[in-house]
């Protein structure tokens, strides 16, 4: 895959693998929710989980996350040994913006998770020129460790990327568990190296970072906090208009977009007034739905061994004539080749 397609993806995915929802499914189940209702609730299928070769829409894992933690009022969901109380993340988020520099602010988060007593188990390591942040999160089953372990690590990373208003790049991120079948997940939500089966659930980044000054206001970001979750897409990507419609979009099966008024009315403005601020954007509906179209080929393309006629449905093509056409337009080149070169 060439830099600029591997660049495209990292930076605003829009679609996963259907793993991380079906950990969310075993934990809605351990914690007294039904199956069916928390699909239903997500806007998923049996199929969609039961299909290893699924594509699921990035906005589930937020939707499956909220259900999760206004259930259990958990920002552990339910299955830490010990709770981590509603706003544990807020008031870490709080107490690191009293600091001057990156460097106070991880450790007195890492103080109050301490304090705490919540079984994070929360760990820094400073060695020469490496900082290395570690967890190893005490679960009620041994299944939900993985899960919980990544969602401490890309909050943690996350937040201390919001502190300093900068992604901080990843020297590599480690897991004391199995490769996941979900991998390319990983690669995408942490963007460095990603080792399995190491002594320690760490961060790793250069130390140069610590001495970055705090450039937020907690005020002016404690909306983003009710759901510790939200942190991953607040940095991801922009929160405008057209990444909402990407979001929209993405979760209709097929590719059968609604027109553009629906979607207005989804968002409560008028048609126009969606079209004018899309413009401010610099960019159109249209526009917008063959990003949506060109990031799900994409993915199947990269992720699944699904043939051209069925990728070409999925996208919304009733031909595979016109997938094809409609490819090489976006890229330059055919599905097969875009296929062919990820093995070189």
């Amino acid at each position: 895959m060439t830099d600029s397609i591997i660049e495209h993806v990292k930076q605003d995915a829009l679609f996963c693998h259907n793993k991380f929802i079906r950990d969310y499914l075993d934990i809605a189940l351990f914690i007294g929710i039904e199956k069916q209702a928390f699909l239903d609730a997500i806007g998923l299928s049996i199929t969609d989980i039961e299909d290893p070769q699924a594509l699921i829409p990035r906005s589930c894992l937020f939707k499956g996350y909220d259900i999760l933690l206004t259930h259990s009022q958990d920002e552990l969901l339910g299955v830490g040994q010990k709770k981590l109380s509603m706003g544990g993340v807020d008031l870490m988020v709080k107490v690191a913006t009293v600091d001057k520099t990156l460097e106070q602010a991880i450790r007195s988060i890492d103080q109050l998770v301490q304090f705490s007593q919540s079984k994070l188990n929360s760990t820094i390591d400073l060695e020469d020129d490496i900082v290395r942040w570690r967890f190893s999160p005490d679960v009620v089953k041994s299944s939900f460790y993985p899960f919980i372990t990544t969602l401490c690590l890309i909050v943690g990373l996350r937040m201390l990327s919001l502190l300093i208003k900068l992604d901080i790049p990843l020297i590599k991120a480690s897991f004391t568990f199995d490769k996941q079948e979900n991998d390319s997940d990983y690669r995408f939500l942490f963007a460095c190296p990603i080792e399995y089966n190491q002594p320690y659930n760490e961060l790793c980044f250069d130390r140069s970072w610590l001495k970055k000054s705090i450039q937020v206001d907690y005020y002016q970001v404690k909306p983003l906090l009710k759901s510790p979750l939200t942190l991953a897409s607040y940095i991801k990507g922009s929160l405008g208009l057209s990444r909402q419609i990407k979001d929209i979009l993405a979760s209709y099966p097929n590719a059968n977009f609604p027109k553009p008024s629906a979607i207005a009315e989804q968002l409560g403005m008028s048609l126009r007034k969606m079209q004018r601020k899309l413009e401010l954007e610099d960019t159109s509906y249209m526009q917008l739905k063959d990003f949506v179209r060109q990031q799900k080929a994409e993915y199947y393309l990269t992720h699944t061994s699904k043939n051209m006629g069925v990728i070409a449905e999925r996208c919304g093509f009733s031909e595979s004539a016109s997938f094809n056409r409609t490819f090489k337009r976006w890229t330059g080149i055919s599905p097969s080749q875009f296929r062919e070169g990820l093995n070189h």
